[in-house]
């Protein structure tokens, strides 16, 4: 039975989606129902040995399978990821922050943002060499096995499979990172659950991240804001922006907690940027847009 009732697409049809040329694979592996196809299907494949028994058109799907991560029905549930997001690309920083539990609450520091940032260039750079490895077999080549007596690994098999198991290697480094903070995640709420109603969740007082917490103080004390209440976070986001991009950018002093905490704040806006630069500007644009999406601060105005 296919864990996704009817037959999936092939990604590989008429080159579209995955590493060209795998649309000769006839061979399909069933995946048992039960497994969640999330970070455990590269698990099954390396301890079923799978790909050993597959021509190398039917393991490269495997590849892309790894690289397009179809989002499972429970991590849709469990970490908060959009219905619309059906498959994540996993060399995008954004994606693997959501599938650690972004959206969910989940807690990163620096360091990790650092990591997540190395590890996906990592896992892209491989499976691009895989791509233009296996673009570069023949016909003939493709259906080569590993567990085939008969078969020969000509120069071009030889370095397609060693690209092969570099992917798998960085891309196993991903893994272990995302098992990591899920399972940090399902621990820090009493009890170890965390399947709570979204809409009940959010009116819950969740605290700040600290760095969070030493921000909203310093702007606070520094620009002595009109607050709509007392217990009001801030008097509205694009002043709050306004003021964190100046420290960013040096027109602002801060002390080294406050420096610590302003680097984990943009660390976290810098993986979700798709603009280069690091002008006031660009860093106001990149924090107004992190900061709008944070549930703990999602009251404030948006504009003056």
């Amino acid at each position: 039975m296919n864990m996704f009732g009817a037959r999936p697409p092939n990604p590989f049809a008429r080159g579209i989606g995955g590493i060209g040329g795998a649309a000769t694979t006839t061979k399909r592996v069933r995946i048992p129902s039960d497994l969640d196809f999330g970070v455990l299907y590269l698990d099954y494949i390396k301890g079923r040995d799978l790909l050993l028994d597959l021509t190398l058109s039917a393991s490269i799907r495997h590849v892309d399978q790894l690289r397009n991560h179809p989002v499972s029905s429970s991590e849709h549930d469990l970490y908060n990821i959009p219905a619309g997001s059906t498959r994540l690309m996993t060399g995008d920083r954004k994606n693997v922050l959501a599938l650690c539990g972004s959206n969910k609450g989940g807690r990163f520091e620096t360091a990790d943002f650092k990591f997540i940032g190395d590890t996906c260039s990592k896992v892209e750079e491989s499976y691009q060499r895989v791509d233009s490895a296996f673009k570069e077999l023949t016909s003939d080549e493709k259906k080569y096995k590993e567990n085939a007596t008969d078969s020969t690994q000509t120069p071009a098999i030889k370095k397609l499979l060693s690209y092969r198991a570099a992917y798998l290697s960085d891309y196993g480094a991903l893994v272990g990172f995302i098992k990591t903070k899920r399972k940090a995640l399902s621990e820090d709420p009493p009890g170890g659950d965390f399947q709570i109603d979204p809409e009940a969740e959010m009116k819950l007082a969740s605290p700040f991240p600290p760095y969070l917490s030493l921000l909203l103080s310093k702007y606070r004390m520094e620009t002595n804001p009109k607050l709509a209440h007392k217990d009001a976070v801030a008097d509205n986001l694009a002043r709050l922006s306004a003021f964190l991009a100046a420290c960013a950018v040096g027109l602002v002093w801060c002390g080294s907690s406050e420096q610590a905490a302003l680097d984990t704040l943009l660390a976290a806006c810098d993986a979700n940027a798709f603009e280069a630069g690091n002008t006031e500007k660009l860093r106001r644009r990149r924090i107004f847009k992190f900061l709008k999406g944070m549930r703990e601060i999602k009251g404030v105005p948006k504009r003056e």
